[in-house]
């Protein structure tokens, strides 16, 4: 599968009980291959929401409960700016809620890279039986949460302030599943996608180890 078409980045799959030392030592002896590595795999760091009592402030009710805002002095840069509309950020995670009211003035067309790259997102519980298929939004949570860290509706009545305040233009990209879960070919396509859309900052929270990084990462 091609991955990324201006850096010759494709994802191989092999068969079943084959060697992948052998078949990346294959691969490298080619003229055409540049480098061959392993798909390792990543998931996003644990993440919990908590019920808090709405503290009226104005505006945005729950603001007071933002102290960070204070403590890291955004309160005063909005003095200066409450944000750029004509700015694009994309944001790499588990996707992002695409109703939801603090966020939706900000949001740019939803690009599902894990279902292009691994296929539907869909839990199944395991009392029930019953599926939930998640494509085309958040099942995890923390994208949502992320994205409204950066660009919740400042001065709306609604939830908390974000960040930029007033307004930039967030691009979701879909990386991961419900629970988390990604790998090395699936980021490497989202941050294509993120060049593709055109966008001036990306922000993503996942991490791991530096030794489980690939070239293809790094070269995207």
């Amino acid at each position: 599968r091609l991955i990324s078409k201006d850096q010759g980045i494709y994802l191989l799959r092999i068969p079943a009980r084959t060697s992948l030392l052998q078949s990346m030592s294959q691969l490298e002896k080619s003229a055409s291959v540049a480098y061959a590595e392993p798909n390792p795999s990543f998931k996003l760091p644990g993440f919990q929401t908590m019920q808090t009592a709405s503290v009226v402030r104005p505006n945005d009710p729950n603001y007071g409960l933002q102290w960070n805002m204070k403590s890291s002095g955004v309160d005063q840069a909005w003095a200066l700016s409450t944000g750029n509309k004509n700015l694009k950020i994309a944001v790499i995670d588990s996707g992002v809620d695409p109703n939801h009211p603090d966020l939706i003035e900000h949001l740019e067309k939803f690009e599902d890279v894990w279902n292009e790259e691994k296929g539907p997102d869909v839990y199944r519980n395991p009392l029930s039986g019953l599926t939930k298929n998640y494509g085309g939004m958040d099942g995890n949570g923390h994208g949502t949460h992320v994205t409204g860290v950066i660009a919740a509706q400042m001065n709306n009545q609604i939830g908390v302030a974000g960040v930029s305040g007033e307004g930039v233009r967030i691009v979701p990209i879909k990386a991961t599943d419900y629970a988390g879960n990604t790998d090395a070919a699936v980021l490497t396509a989202a941050f294509q996608r993120a060049i593709d859309r055109n966008v001036r900052v990306i922000n993503i929270s996942i991490g791991g180890p530096a030794n489980k990084s690939t070239q293809a990462l790094v070269d995207v």
